[in-house]
């Protein structure tokens, strides 16, 4: 049973326990693995539908966390040269980058829990921020 914020009702049917499980692991992979770990598990998953969308959606949500961290890393690097330069332009850049990396982090943190349950209970899950790198 689970509790759904005013009543407790019976699970909702998505797959199996099993595929839950794996599911359920693909999206906390962003704790653990990472995208190798959700790689690895829509990769072998063919058999499991179930699973192979939770795990292609953890991958997705994964790529593009990563592209994201990226572009913040590269607004750093920019934002420290520029001190250099233009302190004032410099010390913005950094605090924006370092708002935005702590943004990133939270929310990649709060979303893969977020799937994570939705995927223990059988109900599909969409990440709110994910570009479709991985097809099928």
């Amino acid at each position: 049973m689970w509790w759904d914020g005013y009543r407790w009702v019976p699970p909702a049917g998505g797959g199996a326990s099993n595929e839950r499980t794996l599911a359920m692991l693909a999206h906390l992979s962003v704790f653990f693995g990472g995208i190798i770990l959700s790689g690895i598990l829509w990769a072998t998953s063919e058999q499991k539908p179930f699973t192979r969308r939770h795990a292609r959606s953890a991958l997705n949500f994964g790529l593009t966390f990563l592209i994201c961290y990226f572009g913040a890393f590269a607004v750093l690097m920019v934002g420290f040269v520029l001190l250099a330069i233009a302190p004032v332009v410099g010390v913005v850049l950094l605090v924006v980058a370092g708002l935005a990396v702590a943004g990133l982090l939270v929310a990649h943190y709060v979303w893969g829990v977020m799937g994570a349950m939705r995927a223990s209970r059988g109900e599909e899950w969409e990440y709110p921020i994910c570009f479709d790198l991985v097809k099928g």
